[in-house]
């Protein structure tokens, strides 16, 4: 995963969860604020980190949340899980990673588990 790359996924990195388009703009945005104090950090445009997202999506480590929070949520409590609020889940439209993204994703930024993701394929939540 390529710094270009990580940095696009800041918005999932915060929990902050939203589609395409917005994810791009607000990354652009979060990224100038988080560097203005840092003139060697190089800030993309929007356009740059959209690329950058639409990639990671053929790739696969993105997918398009499908379901609404309620939704899931109620599937995951039939199924005995305990389950997060549904503030804690995206909408329906927004970016989430997968599977094979998250872990990457976690793996390649070196993060302790401190960061949250329900992965429905192995029936957890990462915390």
């Amino acid at each position: 995963m390529t710094k270009l790359e990580q940095d696009a996924l800041t918005c999932l990195h915060y929990g902050h969860y939203c589609p395409l388009p917005k994810m791009a703009e607000w990354v652009a945005s979060e990224l100038e604020a988080m560097f203005e104090w840092n003139p060697e950090r190089i800030v993309e445009t929007a356009d740059t980190y959209r690329a950058a997202l639409e990639g990671i999506l053929v790739k696969g480590w993105l997918t398009v949340v499908r379901e609404t929070p309620e939704v899931r949520r109620e599937r995951w409590t039939k199924a005995g899980w305990l389950v997060p609020l549904a503030e804690d889940l995206p909408e329906s439209g927004d970016l989430d990673f997968t599977s094979q993204g998250f872990w990457l994703y976690q793996k390649t930024c070196k993060l302790s588990d401190w960061l949250t993701w329900v992965d429905e394929e192995e029936k957890n939540i990462t915390a």
